[in-house]
């Protein structure tokens, strides 16, 4: 009776699964052409783009054969009838095929480090302040930086056209009185600085790519966190596939080679969701959740040490599971649990979030006018003369901060 039915819904499934990923395809086709277009970016598509243009016509392809929303819709319907259950038992296979997932994931990461730097690199001057303060942690110094260097890395950046390792700007003149002061223009995390300073301290040089490579080896492992999740929702088989999915997936690539704090987003928000599921699993089968509340807690405490960005994701899943138990009463035991989680991550950041409050910057009189001109005088500039609108940008930035006291008050 369960296969009749499977064959069923997996007939009704096909056609909407082949227009789905047709439909898919044309778009991300679509989108990278249009991009491109707009952007007019110097050199053709960037490897990201190109990446994502194969994908969209890997879907066209797929969606005009019928074999493949076929099969995809015969697993869809297994998952659908099959009887609720603890999770599949992971044979040894699913552990080899779980680790080529995992090592698949890894290579394809360090593989992108060597093709996105320096020139394809997201340059924000925050990756600088981190960066810097990351040294001055290794020397023992605390969360202080010195401005005048971060300056010279900028303006070796808007020179290049591309981003620098803070290694080819050693040593550093520190002996200047007041050279070396806390961060004044606003709060910041800890965690970036934190993840640098240890990549430069196993890699015995302040190069991003030591960084890189620790968060090509983090994100790799979540596939083992998308794993658990495809195990628990639906049978270990999509857990693997889900695994080899998220290790080829062009967009975390990109995003976890960038030398950004959030380029370790991506992990922290799967752990946050395997959490969740575990816990949820758990829940159902009457077993501990603790496991699962304990992985949301640091997920999220983790993530936004990093750059605030999981600092409520534990209050967005109590939210959805009360919404969840207006439909369906047990959902409502998880809400204390996740209460719970987001109160523990609070509690791990209200400290330094105590110790770090946003300073005041003293600006004389005019400088935002004077900046504000600095702008306008940038944009008149024709949009192909890049290096003048740097330096018209760059020198209304200095004047910042020649104005701007380095302590703060």
């Amino acid at each position: 009776m369960s296969d009749e039915i499977a064959r069923d819904l997996a007939a009704r499934f096909q056609p909407r699964i082949r227009a789905a990923i047709f439909v898919g395809g044309s778009a991300l086709v679509a989108l990278v052409l249009a991009s491109s277009v707009l952007t007019r970016r110097a050199g053709g598509m960037g490897p990201a783009q190109r990446q994502v243009l194969a994908l969209g016509v890997l879907g066209i392809v797929a969606g005009l054969i019928p074999a493949v929303p076929r099969a995809i819709a015969k697993v869809l319907a297994r998952a659908a009838t099959r009887p609720v259950r603890g999770a599949d038992p992971v044979t040894p296979s699913r552990r080899w095929q779980l680790a080529g997932a995992v090592a698949l994931a890894l290579a394809f990461r360090l593989v992108m480090a060597g093709v996105y730097w320096p020139s394809n690199q997201i340059a924000m001057g925050m990756a600088l302040w981190d960066a810097e303060m990351a040294r001055n942690l290794l020397q023992g110094r605390g969360w202080v930086l010195n401005w005048d260097h971060v300056m010279t890395m900028d303006r070796a950046i808007v020179a290049r056209g591309a981003m620098v390792d803070p290694q080819d700007f050693l040593p550093v003149d520190d002996s200047r009185p007041g050279a070396l002061a806390p961060f004044a223009q606003f709060a910041h995390t800890p965690g970036y600085s934190l993840w640098l300073a240890t990549s430069f301290a196993l890699g015995r040089g302040q190069r991003f790519i030591y960084s890189q490579w620790m968060q090509a080896a983090l994100d790799a492992l979540a596939c083992l966190c998308i794993f658990g999740i495809g195990r628990r929702l639906w049978s270990s088989l999509a857990g693997v596939i889900g695994a080899f999915a998220y290790a080829l997936s062009p967009a975390h690539a990109y995003l976890v080679v960038q030398t950004v704090a959030a380029a370790t987003d991506s992990f922290w928000a799967i752990l946050v969701a395997y959490g969740a599921v575990r816990a949820w699993d758990a829940h159902q089968h009457g077993e501990s959740v603790v496991t699962g509340v304990v992985c949301v807690t640091v997920g999220s405490a983790a993530g936004a040490a990093m750059n605030s960005f999981s600092f409520v994701l534990p209050a967005v899943l109590a939210g959805w599971t009360a919404l969840a138990g207006v439909v369906w009463k047990p959902a409502r035991a998880l809400v204390p649990y996740f209460v719970a989680a987001q109160v523990a991550v609070v509690a791990l950041l209200l400290p330094w979030a105590l110790r770090k409050r946003p300073a005041r910057i003293h600006a004389p009189d005019g400088l935002a006018v004077r900046l504000g001109n600095a702008r306008q005088r940038a944009e008149s500039v024709g949009p192909r003369d890049r290096r003048q609108r740097h330096r018209v940008l760059e020198l209304g930035a200095r004047e910042l901060s020649e104005s701007v006291h380095p302590g703060g008050a």
